[in-house]
């Protein structure tokens, strides 16, 4: 937790030198989550989870060491890659969940099952 704190006052002292730079700033964001989370689970073995939840919060709370026109095109950029991300799990689901219909559909159809299913 304490070095989420850290480092979120790391980034917004350095977002603070960027100034209209919309791609460093997300890059600098972007990258101190990967690696705080990285340095706390293999390197610190502390929570990785809690100090980035800390150092988003940080960051929230200092919202503006981020230029303006940069808040816009970041917000921009994680809905894109929610709605990706949010995509390439349904797809995983949908296919594995095909598979299962498809691997199991004989045992589904076999009377004997069926009424143990529905009538135990």
């Amino acid at each position: 937790v304490l070095f989420g704190l850290v480092a979120g006052k790391v980034a917004a002292f350095m977002l603070r030198r960027l100034h209209n730079d919309m791609l460093a700033e997300l890059s600098l964001i972007v990258g101190a989550s990967y690696f705080i989370f990285w340095l706390c689970e293999v390197v610190m073995l502390s929570s990785s989870v809690l100090a980035t939840v800390v150092f988003g919060f940080y960051l929230n709370k200092y919202r503006a060491a981020i230029s303006a026109d940069a808040i816009h095109f970041i917000e921009q950029v994680y809905k894109g890659l929610g709605h990706f991300f949010n995509t390439i799990i349904f797809l995983i689901a949908g296919v594995k969940l095909g598979i299962v219909i498809v691997e199991y559909r004989y045992f589904l159809l076999d009377p004997q099952w069926s009424v143990t299913l529905f009538f135990p």
